[in-house]
């Protein structure tokens, strides 16, 4: 968190990828620095019925199980 907090407090303007629930304290902490910041609540996203597949019974699950996040810093 150190580190994290280091960056944002930076004069060099980053983008941040939000990917929990949106809170408006965070937005206006990264915006008030003059940062960007994307937010999109993966969890909430995980539910879209386009994600769902049916197992073997034919019921329908999510695919969270199958998730995969890849993040880099440059």
């Amino acid at each position: 968190m150190g580190e994290l907090a280091k960056t944002l407090n930076s004069e060099e303007t980053i983008c941040v990828l939000d990917l929990g629930s949106t809170s408006p304290a965070n937005i206006r902490y990264c915006t008030e620095r003059g940062h960007r910041i994307y937010s999109e609540d993966l969890l909430e996203a995980s539910t879209e019925p386009s994600l769902a597949i049916k197992d073997s019974s034919a019921h329908q699950r999510s695919r969270t199980g199958r998730t995969l996040l890849s993040v880099s810093h440059r």
